[in-house]
């Protein structure tokens, strides 16, 4: 597979750095994976790094989540803003 990350950007036309990809370990559902660029790419202002929690989150505890994947069941249609949920 020859895939590389956008990163920088929540509109996927309008990327601030492209970076080749070197390894995908993907879920055995294909909902998500870990992706490896080949090379660091610097933190400025619109590229930083996720700030996970440190302690564990109750159960029920107010979440956000972001990504490109579908948001309904059979639907194949693609957003090139990044939607939230």
């Amino acid at each position: 597979d020859d895939m590389s990350v956008s990163v920088g950007s929540y509109d996927l036309d309008k990327p601030v750095m492209i970076i080749k990809a070197s390894k995908k370990v993907g879920h055995p559902y294909e909902d998500f994976a870990l992706i490896q660029v080949e090379r660091d790419f610097p933190f400025q202002s619109t590229i930083q790094p996720l700030n996970l929690p440190k302690a564990h989150l109750p159960d029920g505890a107010p979440l956000r989540l972001t990504g490109w994947g579908a948001t309904e069941v059979n639907i194949n249609t693609f957003h090139m803003t990044l939607p939230t949920i």
